[in-house]
């Protein structure tokens, strides 16, 4: 029996995905690169992680600790002018509280850029447990993160469906016995989800006959 419904952040509850990506296009225009897109293995990484990649793809040489500091101020200044929240957010909120199912957001993004975010969008409140990569040692697709927010939420891991967006999560959340509902976004609409147990396109599509049939 579902007790509690997990939500991912980034894609999944507001619309950061292309903000980010938006970003280190201009990041990487300062270095004379051409970032066009992000690689699907980069969506759940830890931005440093997903930083080092990004540079190794394209052979960048340098300190990817220093580039990602680089890369804040643009991508506050984008979440400042441009996030929005994804369509059905609100309404999959009121849908949970009516139906007092348990509620947690789990998240690769580092305390700072999750308290932005969450506080810029108004969406902070909905949410009484927040686990994000500064909690863990391991992040998506490691099981770790999901393991953590069950427990702080007092349940088990199979009493749990996470929303993601993205393989990594979908991994992390099926290698932690969780349900798993993927709702792709504008880069990884065209992935494949085998694992999904299902596909929706947005969270206006969460309702008790979608969680009934998991």
């Amino acid at each position: 029996m579902i007790k509690a419904i997990i939500f991912d952040m980034d894609g999944v509850i507001v619309n950061t995905e292309p903000l980010l990506l938006k970003g280190s296009r201009i990041l990487f225009k300062r270095y004379g690169i051409d970032h066009r897109k992000t690689p699907a293995q980069v969506f759940g990484m830890k931005a440093l992680e997903a930083m080092k990649l990004k540079m190794k793809i394209h052979g960048l040489k340098g300190d990817a600790k220093k580039l990602l500091k680089e890369s804040g101020p643009i991508v506050y200044h984008l979440v400042e002018k441009e996030l929005k929240t994804m369509p059905g957010l609100f309404k999959a909120f009121d849908f949970i509280k009516k139906n007092n199912y348990k509620i947690a957001l789990a998240t690769s993004g580092w305390n700072e850029y999750v308290e932005h975010v969450l506080n810029k969008a108004r969406i902070k409140k909905y949410f009484p447990v927040i686990v994000t990569s500064d909690m863990v040692k391991k992040t998506k697709p490691n099981p770790e993160i999901y393991f953590k927010t069950a427990k702080r939420l007092g349940v088990k891991p199979s009493e749990c469906v996470v929303i993601e967006d993205a393989p990594n999560g979908l991994k992390a959340a099926k290698r932690a016995g969780m349900k798993c509902i993927i709702v792709p976004h504008g880069g990884t609409k065209s992935l494949k989800f085998p694992q999904a147990d299902a596909i929706i396109k947005s969270l206006k599509e969460i309702n008790s006959e979608l969680l009934n049939s998991l």
